[in-house]
């Protein structure tokens, strides 16, 4: 496992790893996958493309990233591309070499399968079948570490001078770049007392928890999920067939205002007992609220949102959805409409808005797992480009981990103020949206209509669901 702190260069390390391998002994298999296909496509395979193969290889003929199933090396090794969204495709080969990008993202399970999946021994010559890694440190009781902690996984730190990009061993100082990367690290930090788990990470290196986290149940591993698998593999699920994996009833939108700090849009699908399913997002920065209100018009006809709940400071951008919408600004049919933002305080018999999502984090009482959920690969309009190159957050599951308080003079946090040097344009979004469901949603979701039975039928006679069943079906 190759771990350590953004921009050390580990994927570009590891691409010319499978390089080498793929070159030195021809026939083998090497497969290279991320949590999702189209992850990959926009991470891995461009390093791969653009710096290791440096943009003129022959093996770039043929498909574009994006539709490139695979690379052939032309001596009969094959660099075989897929997502763990897809995994029955992949366990049913053998490789000589896997590669898992942004292994932080996996499950172990998925990691000890990759491992039994390495039996091909297409070279001979090859001295040995290969599980590699990558991952920015996350919190201690992580499996990674815990594994390299017990000596089953070999880690491999890497560090900011491990970078040729970024710097110069010649003359021992960081290169143009690398210095602009330190300076986007250094703008994490939340202070010198308190630096924040997403600096302590990224940019030291730390295998850390947020000091006093918000919502300190969130879970990587049980809170983000796969998007239902489809038979073209590029097809995005629709609204209806969202609806039918996961028993969406309805679909609400909820938005956070932003222009130099991000804005977002998320897309909110409620399914029995307010289980809620995050389904699409937009975080983006330098967007006008004319910008804005198209993507509402397009996202409310693509969910048929049911109302589109907003942070309350800008009366006239939710004026503006109402308009691009062609609905009233008031009543019952307006779309838009002012959020609750309550954050710590909440009045008598209620709770505030951070508790309600703290809670529904948490598992239900069905036993099919938390209230709160989150869609991978929601992203639209793409990442945003300006917030990847400060790293900071560019998706709402990116900021919760370092979503935290703020910290006393004893050194404890104040649960009644978050810390505002974090990211937190998508949680506040996510506030919204729970404290909509669990407050005035519940007026929107759509009473079930009463079963017709057919005139003549058992059904309509003793009014016996069963009975009707047993009768269409000529029992």
């Amino acid at each position: 496992m190759f771990e350590g702190v953004a921009g050390a260069g580990k994927s570009y390390a590891i691409g010319n790893i499978l390089l080498i391998l793929g070159t030195r002994y021809p026939g083998i298999r090497i497969l290279v996958t991320r949590k999702t296909r189209e992850s990959l496509t926009d991470a891995f395979l461009k390093t791969w493309e653009d710096d290791v193969l440096l943009g003129s290889h022959p093996m770039l003929e043929g498909a574009s990233r994006i539709n490139r199933h695979s690379y052939q090396f032309g001596n009969g090794t094959e660099m075989v591309c897929g997502g763990m969204d897809k995994p029955s495709k992949l366990y049913s080969t053998d490789y000589d070499i896997w590669y898992c990008q942004e292994a932080f993202e996996f499950t172990e399970d998925e990691w000890l399968r990759a491992r039994r999946s390495l039996r091909n021994w297409g070279n001979d010559d090859l001295p040995f079948q290969l599980l590699i890694g990558d991952t920015n440190p996350d919190a201690p009781e992580h499996w990674i570490n815990q594994r390299m902690e017990q000596g089953r996984t070999e880690r491999f730190v890497a560090h900011h001078k491990d970078n040729p990009r970024h710097w110069d061993h010649a003359a021992q100082r960081f290169t143009e770049e690398g210095a602009s990367y330190q300076e986007n690290l250094e703008a994490l930090k939340l202070s010198d007392e308190n630096p924040g788990v997403l600096y302590r990470r990224l940019a030291l290196g730390e295998w850390c928890s947020a000091s006093g986290a918000v919502w300190s149940n969130y879970d990587r591993a049980v809170h983000e999920i796969d998007r239902p698998v489809l038979v073209e593999p590029e097809q995005r699920a629709a609204a209806a067939e969202l609806a039918a994996h996961f028993g969406i009833r309805w679909y609400f939108g909820a938005v956070d205002w932003g222009f130099t700090d991000p804005g977002v849009f998320q897309v909110w699908g409620v399914a029995e007992g307010k289980r809620m399913y995050r389904v699409a997002e937009i975080f983006r920065t330098s967007e006008t609220i004319e910008w804005w209100s198209k993507r509402a018009v397009e996202l409310y006809h693509e969910f048929s949102l049911r109302a589109i709940v907003c942070d309350p400071s800008r009366p006239d951008a939710i004026k503006s959805f109402n308009d691009y919408i062609g609905v009233p600004n008031d009543g019952p049919a307006r779309i838009a409409r002012e959020a609750k933002n309550n954050k710590t305080t909440a009045g008598v018999g209620d709770m505030s808005g951070l508790d309600l999502v703290r809670v529904a984090l948490q598992p239900m009482a069905d036993g099919r797992g938390p209230g709160v959920l989150f869609l991978r690969d929601s992203l639209r309009a793409g990442a945003d480009s300006s917030l990847q190159q400060k790293k900071r957050p560019f998706r709402t599951e990116m900021e919760i981990p370092s979503y935290s308080y703020v910290t006393r003079d004893d050194g404890k946090p104040n649960k009644e103020r978050t810390d505002e040097k974090c990211s937190d344009h998508g949680c506040d979004t996510t506030r919204y949206a729970v404290s909509f469901v669990w407050g005035d949603g519940a007026n929107l979701t759509p009473v079930a209509k009463p079963v017709e039975y057919p005139p003549n039928s058992y059904g309509a006679a003793l009014g016996h669901r069963e009975m009707w069943r047993k009768s269409k079906l000529g029992r």
